[in-house]
């Protein structure tokens, strides 16, 4: 067992406030702190998955929702810092860009679609007066930077996004 049953029973505890906690009785209580001793790694990962269960969710989870949030957060806190000396986005996690758009449309004039080309900051610049806009535009956008703190962003941001989809699907 990684946690010890007192610590395991308050962030149990911390969850009373939720639909149908009276209804667990000494048992329901004994087996989530079970739960909690045998699969949290230490009383702030015990902590934190309890604290992002009570932030999303309006009824209390049943072992396997415990066990299912515990093993989605990570045991230690992400130490995501931004990095100001990155010469691209300047701790921003964001650099600009720039992309040549080309409307493409299908021979049948049904379908139309868009190619997007990135091109420098110079070819932007000239390019920008020879495209005739209808077909063609330039346009300046984001991306993530290529640093390691926009690239932790990035990924942080795609956990976020498959976390909410699989709380569509429930």
């Amino acid at each position: 067992m990684k946690l010890a049953t007192q610590p395991a029973t308050r962030q149990i505890n911390r969850l009373c406030g939720l639909p149908r906690f009276g209804e667990l009785g000494k048992d329901g209580v004994a087996e989530m702190v079970r739960v909690l001793r045998e699969h949290a790694d230490n009383e702030n990962h015990a902590e934190r998955a309890v604290t992002e269960w009570i932030d999303h969710n309006k009824w209390l989870p049943s072992c396997a929702e415990l066990i299912e949030v515990l093993e989605q957060t990570l045991s230690k806190p992400a130490k995501i810092k931004p990095n100001w000396d990155c010469e691209h986005c300047k701790g921003s996690a964001y650099e600009r860009t720039w992309l040549l758009v080309t409307y493409v449309r299908h021979p049948s004039g049904e379908k139309k679609s868009t190619e997007e080309t990135e091109i420098t900051p110079e070819m932007a610049a000239e390019l920008s007066q020879t495209v005739d806009n209808h077909f063609q535009k330039v346009v300046d956008a984001v991306k993530y930077c290529r640093c390691s703190f926009g690239q932790q962003i990035k990924e942080l941001r795609r956990l976020r996004q498959a976390e909410e989809a699989q709380k569509g699907k429930r």
